[in-house]
């Protein structure tokens, strides 16, 4: 039987992940946490373009390629 591990918030900035987006593979940090119902906040995350519908999960704003995304987290995988 697998055990889940559990990661806080604070344990996931600076983790490095992976996601494939528009069928190219992207690597980043992750930079921001961003709370269920929310959207990325544009005062302690850069600007994310066109953000979408709030997730009703924790959710993570990642660095990659000298931009920000938003990815949906069922995308990402810790490198």
């Amino acid at each position: 039987q697998q055990t889940e591990q559990r990661i806080s918030r604070s344990d996931m900035i600076g983790q490095t992940v992976t996601w494939t987006s528009s069928n190219l593979e992207k690597t980043g940090e992750i930079v921001a946490v961003v709370p269920p119902g929310e959207h990325p906040s544009t005062d302690l995350t850069p600007k994310v373009k066109e953000p979408g519908a709030p997730r009703d999960h924790d959710s993570y704003v990642v660095k990659a390629q000298g931009k920000h995304y938003w990815p949906r987290v069922s995308l990402l995988s810790i490198a």
